[in-house]
């Protein structure tokens, strides 16, 4: 799709590794199965909820001015 945006190749986790992740998670009968970084997403949330808000709500307005200045 023209003009969407596209996630940065560095803050992609490279597919054998995530495959890795989800084999080890299946073998140990895991219920969820989660990357490292979204552990820690899911830390942060507990410990700092409203800095992480406050981060989110502020790139959600970047990500919403790149859009709106895509269509134009």
């Amino acid at each position: 799709m023209a003009g969407s945006i596209q996630p940065k190749e560095s803050q992609m986790m490279n597919v054998d590794k995530m495959v890795n992740i989800i084999i080890k998670g299946l073998s140990k009968d895991k219920t969820e199965i989660m990357p490292p970084l979204i552990r820690i997403l899911k830390l942060a949330s507990r410990l700092i909820p409203k800095l992480l808000i406050k981060f989110g709500h502020g790139e959600f307005k970047k990500f919403k001015k790149i859009n709106y200045n895509n269509q134009n």
